[in-house]
């Protein structure tokens, strides 16, 4: 099947095309009251200041077919309280902050900020994979606060957390994030549980993985519940402590695991 293409035939009605080139972008901003730039500013703040604020900014898809819709005040909103954790670490205007993170829900994401609430952003959209290529480049550009996932901490950050002094703040964010990581051990022979040793593992956790994600406490077990080719059910462990349904334990090693 064949389709005709109809052309355009242009008329008096039809808008004037808008110039191209840096210098005709350049002035369709409107640029800070005082001076100066920022990107936040002319994605956010100055859509609230012209009265558009209930207008939605951002609309946003997750994979489960979530639908989130913020608007251009709940942006600005939220990136004058993410200013706020960050001036209350004692990140400062022209620092350099990092983004690594997936596909988070608006809830969990910082937002940039504006005029009073300045900070220079390095925000990798496409991290590197490996963990030592995104030291170089956190190390290269200076980072002063991180802002990232659980996972994305664990997998390429937390063996060389320590080892960049200038990284003073990380932030978690995620589903996850506002809950309390609990490490569940068992010894091995020789070994006695008590509140020395339960230091002592807290404090290699801190150094090993770093503040951010370490265990704040540790919970003795004989066993661990285990699948028949012997891997730790963890998902398990979680449901059994928060009391949530346990699901398909056909896998299960013996219930006495």
């Amino acid at each position: 099947m064949t389709h005709a293409i109809i052309p355009h035939v242009a008329s008096a009605d039809d808008p004037a095309p808008l110039p191209t080139g840096w210098a005709a972008a350049r002035a369709r901003l409107d640029g800070l009251p005082g001076g100066g730039l920022t990107i936040a500013h002319e994605a956010v703040d100055r859509h609230v200041a012209a009265g558009h604020g209930a207008q939605p900014a951002l609309i946003w898809l997750g994979r489960g077919g979530e639908r989130e819709v913020l608007t251009y005040a709940d942006l600005a909103a939220a990136a004058a309280r993410f200013a706020h954790v960050l001036r209350a670490h004692g990140i400062a205007p022209g620092e350099r902050l990092f983004l690594i993170a997936g596909r988070a829900s608006p809830r969990f994401m910082p937002r940039p900020s504006g005029r009073s609430r300045r900070a220079w952003w390095s925000a990798p959209s496409s991290p590197p994979s490996a963990p030592a290529p995104l030291r170089a480049r956190m190390e290269i550009g200076a980072a002063a606060a991180l802002v990232t996932s659980e996972a994305q901490y664990r997998r390429k950050i937390a063996d060389w957390r320590a080892e960049i002094p200038g990284l003073r703040l990380v932030l978690i964010i995620g589903e996850t994030a506002g809950e309390v990581a609990k490490a569940f051990v068992t010894l091995k022979a020789g070994f006695t549980a008590d509140a020395a040793l339960e230091r002592d593992l807290r404090g290699h956790a801190r150094k090993r993985l770093g503040p951010a994600v370490a265990p704040r406490e540790i919970v003795f077990r004989d066993t661990l519940p285990r699948t028949r080719s012997g891997k730790i059910m963890r998902r398990l462990l979680r449901a059994r402590k928060l009391g949530l349904p346990e699901g398909d334990l056909s896998t299960l090693e013996g219930e006495g695991s």
